[in-house]
């Protein structure tokens, strides 16, 4: 299983600054030390969470973040922003020499991590809208894609097992609603 995590989905990439993959993940590199070893500014594909800014012209341009992702954890709505920020033609930026003090308020975070029914939605919804699969005219990311969203449905089902908490095998449910949401919108809504 660390195999398929490391070298299938995370491509050997797991710490790139800010990157994502094919798969749908992105790399975590900017949570590693190591990134602090960069001499300067790199441009990257994602930026994450609290670690990124921007001029609020361009947050109201896009129309600000979209509270589709709002539910669960709130995954995905920074890297929805940036990206169709990016879409616009501007650069997204890591610096290594930016730093922040993270302070997350106590018992906040934990009550949302186990939404998995709102999270795996996130994710399909966040990968349909930029990455090109669609089309289905690349096998490889079609697969990468697959072996994501498996995984994260095992993890799940794990919790599942160890835990007994019924909501954990809402991720299997939010992989059906997140698919037939995304075909709707794609194929009848032509949006």
């Amino acid at each position: 299983i660390g195999n398929i995590y490391e070298h299938i989905i995370f491509d050997r990439r797991i710490k790139d600054v800010s990157t994502f993959l094919q798969s749908g993940a992105f790399a975590l590199g900017s949570n590693y030390k190591s990134c602090l070893s960069l001499k300067k500014s790199v441009e990257v594909s994602n930026l994450e969470a609290c670690n990124w800014s921007c001029k609020r012209e361009l947050l109201i341009k896009i129309g600000g973040f979209d509270v589709v992702f709002l539910k669960g954890l709130g995954d995905y709505h920074e890297a929805d922003a940036a990206l169709q920020i990016k879409r616009m033609g501007y650069k997204l930026i890591f610096n290594p020499k930016v730093a922040l003090s993270h302070r997350v308020e106590i018992g906040e975070v934990p009550l949302a991590r186990p939404a998995p029914f709102y999270r795996i939605q996130n994710f399909i919804i966040f990968y349909f809208r930029h990455f090109d699969l669609i089309a289905f005219n690349k096998p490889k990311a079609v697969l990468l894609f697959f072996v994501n969203l498996t995984m994260q449905n095992g993890y799940y089902l794990y919790k599942f097992f160890k835990t007994r908490e019924i909501n954990q095998l809402g991720a299997i449910v939010g992989t059906f609603v997140g698919i037939c949401r995304v075909i709707v919108k794609k194929l009848f809504l032509k949006i």
